[in-house]
This record gives C-alpha cells, sequence and structure tokens, in this order.
C-alpha cells in the first residue's frame, strides 16, 4: 500500500453505471458487482453534504483543472437524466459526494464552479468544499477532515431496506438488492435469519425516517 494510505490501494478510476431496474426500485441506491460495496447515491435536495457543481472544459495544465484521472482515491460516476452526473470520490466515511448539473467530468479535464447559497446548511456545504479542496491541494483525503459515525453503514443499510419497501420489493428482492444473489440463494433457504435481519433493517429505516423525517440527512451529514 502506497503513502496515501487506504485510498492509496485502489484503483484510480472506475466508472459505474447502474442497471435501469435496478435504478427504478431502489431510488437511493447504485448496485455494484458483489466482489465491491454499493455505493449510495443521495440526490442533492436530499442531502446537503453533496455538493453541487457546474463543469466547464479547461486545458490539463490549468491550475484548477479537475481531473477523475488524476485522483489518489476510485471515483464512481453515475449518470442521471437531464444530464447531471454525480461522483464519490473514496470510499465509506472517508468519501466527497458531487453533484454536477452543468456539463461532465467524464469529458476531460474540468474547471468546477460551486452552488452555494443560503444561510441554511450552508456549514455542511462549506465542510464539504473544504475537503475537495485539500484533496486537491495535498492529493489525498484528509482523515482529520472526515468525522465518522459508527452506526452509518447499518443506517444506511436500514434506509435502503425501507426506500426498497416503499417502491414495493418483496423482501427477498430487498435481501438481494443488500447481500446479492448468490448469497440469498445460499441463506434464504437454509433457515430464517436473513429474513429476520431484513425484518430489524426494515424495522430500524422506519424508526430513522419517523424520528428524522425529511431532517434525517441534515442532521447525520459528516
Amino acid at each position: 500500500m502506497s503513502g496515501l494510505g487506504w485510498c492509496g490501494a485502489l484503483r484510480p478510476y472506475e466508472y459505474s453505471r447502474p442497471k435501469p431496474k435496478t435504478d427504478r426500485r431502489f431510488g437511493v441506491g447504485d448496485f455494484r458487482g458483489r466482489r465491491s460495496p454499493a455505493s449510495v447515491f443521495w440526490r442533492a435536495d436530499l442531502d446537503p453534504a453533496v455538493l453541487t457543481v457546474r463543469a466547464a472544459p479547461v486545458a490539463a495544465a490549468d491550475g484548477d483543472a479537475f481531473r477523475l484521472d488524476r485522483l489518489p482515491c476510485r471515483a464512481i460516476v453515475r449518470r442521471f437524466g437531464g444530464g447531471r452526473e454525480q461522483i464519490i470520490i473514496g470510499e465509506g466515511v472517508r468519501s466527497i459526494r458531487i453533484e454536477v448539473r452543468e456539463g461532465s467530468v467524464l469529458s476531460g479535464p474540468v474547471r468546477l464552479a460551486y452552488d452555494l447559497a443560503g444561510f441554511v446548511d450552508l456549514d455542511i456545504g462549506l465542510r464539504v468544499l473544504g475537503q475537495l479542496e485539500a484533496l486537491h491541494r495535498f492529493d489525498r483525503l484528509l482523515p482529520t477532515l472526515f468525522r465518522g459515525e459508527p452506526r452509518a453503514h447499518r443506517w444506511a443499510m436500514a434506509l435502503r431496506a425501507w426506500d426498497g419497501r416503499r417502491n414495493g420489493a418483496s423482501q427477498r428482492e430487498i435481501a438481494i438488492a443488500l447481500f446479492g444473489p448468490d448469497r440469498v440463494t445460499t441463506d434464504w433457504s437454509t433457515g430464517d435469519d436473513m429474513r429476520k435481519r431484513i425484518v430489524r433493517l426494515l424495522r430500524t429505516g422506519e424508526r430513522l425516517i419517523a424520528a428524522a423525517g425529511p431532517e434525517l440527512l441534515r442532521r447525520t451529514a459528516p
């Protein structure tokens, strides 16, 4: 592993396009292959920790150039309708999430213009902007700029399960989205442990939504 720590061992660039059916059934998730953890893409209008930007082409030598192929960590890009793109730089708690509303980061070097407005959640937007600026300056994700929540992974799974059921998915379909078809095929018929786990996740998701509602992401944003 290189001096970049945990992110130095990851591939420098990866483009992941979700299957249309999965994208419709589970609106918050991009479920990737079984060999890598799923990455959740939240819309910027729901999560204030998603930085909205506009991208304009620049020369590769420009000091303000943002280039996917020069990032020290893996970057996953997902395309949405209307020409929007979302980027996750890094993984897990140490990640930066960006929504591109104009232009494309896939076409080459770009200069990013940042959309920050008002005072509500401005502190969250500035924090994410600081994380991105530090990545550009130091060529790594600085651990001191990211604060973790030990329950975040379970919360994310619970919210994805809740979102799946809200969109009509069965418990088995939710399990496949969360754990992969191979594991579900093996575990679903050998006992009820996985079923019970899905039920617990659904209950946790219900409690999270009931307790926080639309403010959930604002209260737990990094």
